[in-house]
């Protein structure tokens, strides 16, 4: 059986917002985030604010920014007259905005947080995938169901301990942080997924039904484990 796709992506890094257009309390902006291997190609995201205590908002300026994100996948309603929906990274309801100043240094990947199931896993090369699904004002009458497709790159490195870097199965829920290291486009231009290389990872669990428990009140069975041997790459339900 197929878990649902729940879960949540946020992001969080310094913005070249511009071109603010208003509908009401709502703000769109075109925010640009440095995400490419390199972190020096910005990509624009079309995100929404409601501006409960009416901030102002220069044509273009430099601001710390916490976002949701997901892929975009229908018509935007308000996006700038001069971009088409395949020049948009994503779409994303702004959660924190606030000035940077002009000499925020704003070459540098944002970072992401997510939670979900994982849908597939390469254990040898050392990925995992990730597709939340959460809401987004700006495709709240599309037909088509929000995403976020990330893949997870677990590097080797010492912050693992012994036993190397943490080994996934797939239908675990898990939360990971990292730096966004790019978008992924197919031959037309829309965005395939993101990818991050994670820097922190918590199991949450198989399922929503807590697990059973020992007398001392603590799981009786692992959920997540770093002693897993590398195996094939696995697909949810398998």
């Amino acid at each position: 059986m197929a878990l649902p796709n729940h879960g949540s992506v946020i992001v969080s890094g310094v913005a070249v917002c511009s071109n603010p257009r208003s509908n009401g309390r709502a703000i769109t902006l075109d925010a640009n985030f440095y995400v490419d291997d390199d972190h020096s190609t910005p990509h624009t995201t079309y995100l929404t604010y409601w501006n409960k205590d009416d901030q102002t908002f220069d044509p273009v300026g430099i601001y710390y920014v916490t976002t949701t994100l997901t892929r975009i996948t229908d018509t935007l309603p308000n996006k700038s007259k001069e971009l088409k929906e395949v020049d948009y990274m994503a779409a994303g309801d702004i959660r924190k905005i606030s000035a940077a100043g002009a000499d925020a240094f704003v070459e540098e990947a944002p970072m992401m947080s997510i939670s979900g199931a994982i849908i597939e896993i390469d254990e040898t090369a050392g990925w995992f995938d990730l597709n939340p699904s959460q809401y987004a004002s700006s495709l709240k009458d599309s037909k088509n169901k929000p995403t976020c497709p990330v893949r997870c790159v677990i590097q080797e490195s010492k912050r693992w301990g012994d036993k190397g870097r943490p080994k996934m199965a797939p239908g675990y829920f898990v939360m990971v942080t990292g730096e966004m290291g790019r978008a992924v486009r197919d031959n037309e231009g829309k965005v395939l997924r993101f990818e991050i290389e994670v820097t922190d990872i918590s199991s949450l669990g198989r399922s929503v039904v807590p697990p059973p428990t020992t007398s001392a009140g603590t799981p009786a069975n692992k959920a997540f484990s770093y002693g897993n041997k590398p195996g094939k790459k696995r697909r949810l339900g398998e």
